[in-house]
C-alpha cells in the first residue's frame, strides 16, 4: 500500500496496480480496499487502479474527529496525485463521498456511482432498530455477529455472507465493523440538496441492480433527474454486491463506460 495525507494530515493507504487512464475505486461501508483486488487482473490492462482504503481501516489511519467532509476529502487527496483527469467510480456509501468530491475539483472525467444510499422520505435505507442492536453487539465485542447482522438486515443473502467470509479480507472487515455504525449516522443526518449539483456536467453512469431494495432504485432516479449528464445502467438479476456475485458483467460495465 502507497499513502497520501488527507488535507487534515490523516495518513490515507490506497493499492496501486496497472497501466492506463487511472480510475479511482471507493469502497462502501463494511468493506475495506481488497475488496477490489479479485478483480485488478481484468482491469489492470485497461487503467492505473487506486483501491482507496477509507479511514479507520487497514493501513489507513483516522480522523478524530470523523466527519463526513474528511472522508470527501481522502478521496480528493487521492484524486490530486494525478495530473490528468481520473475516472471515479463509489459503490455504495463510497458513491455518496465520490460524488460530493466530483463537485469540489475539476479533476474528474467521468463518474460511475452504484446505489448512493441518499436518504429519501418514506423510504429508508436501513431497517428500523438495526443501528442500536448493531450498537449493542459491538459494545459486546461481537463485531462478526454485528457485521453478518448489518449485511443479512439490509438484504443480502445468506449465500452472498457466506461468500464473503470465505475471503482473506473477511477478518480485516471484522476490524473495521466499528466504521459501519458512524457512518450509518452520516446517512441519517445526510441532506440531499439538489441545487448543489445544478452545475455538475460530467459524465456519470448511475449503475442498480434491478433486484436491488427499493431505496436504491428510489436513489437512483432521483439523481438521474437531478445530474445534467446522467444515465442509468441497471444489472439484470444483481443486487448490491454485482462485483461479487457477477464480476465479469460488473467489470465489463466499468470498461465498458470509462473507455468509452
Amino acid at each position: 500500500m502507497e499513502k497520501v495525507l488527507s488535507k487534515d494530515g490523516t495518513p490515507i493507504a490506497y493499492h496501486r496496480q496497472g497501466s492506463g487512464p487511472p480510475l479511482i475505486l471507493v469502497h462502501g461501508a463494511g468493506s475495506i480496499a481488497k475488496r477490489w483486488f479479485h478483480l485488478l487482473p481484468q482491469l489492470e490492462a485497461h487503467f492505473t487502479i487506486f483501491a482507496v482504503e477509507r479511514s479507520g481501516r487497514g493501513e489507513s489511519g483516522d480522523h478524530n474527529p470523523y466527519t463526513y467532509a474528511c472522508e470527501v476529502e481522502d478521496v480528493l487527496a487521492v484524486v490530486d496525485l494525478n495530473d490528468q483527469p481520473v475516472n471515479l467510480f463509489g459503490h455504495s456509501f463510497g458513491a455518496m463521498i465520490a460524488l460530493d468530491a466530483a463537485l469540489l475539483t475539476g479533476n474528474v472525467r467521468k463518474l460511475m456511482l452504484y446505489e448512493a444510499p441518499i436518504p429519501l422520505s418514506g423510504n429508508k435505507v436501513l431497517p428500523d432498530g438495526l443501528m442500536d442492536d448493531y450498537e449493542d453487539l459491538l459494545n459486546q465485542n461481537k463485531n462478526e455477529e454485528a457485521l453478518v447482522l448489518f449485511y443479512d438486515r439490509v438484504g443480502i443473502s445468506p449465500q452472498e455472507i457466506k461468500l464473503m467470509q470465505s475471503t482473506p479480507e473477511w477478518q480485516e472487515r471484522v476490524a473495521a465493523a466499528h466504521t459501519i455504525l458512524r457512518e450509518s449516522r452520516v446517512e441519517d443526518q445526510y441532506v440531499f440538496k439538489p441545487e448543489r449539483f445544478k452545475n455538475l456536467q460530467i459524465p456519470t453512469l448511475l449503475m442498480v441492480g434491478s433486484d436491488s431494495p427499493p431505496w436504491a432504485m428510489a436513489s437512483t432516479e432521483l439523481l438521474n433527474r437531478t445530474l445534467l449528464n446522467s444515465s442509468i445502467l441497471e444489472l439484470r438479476g444483481q443486487k448490491h454486491a454485482a462485483m461479487v456475485t457477477a464480476p465479469d458483467l460488473f467489470v465489463e460495465s466499468l470498461i465498458g463506460f470509462f473507455k468509452d
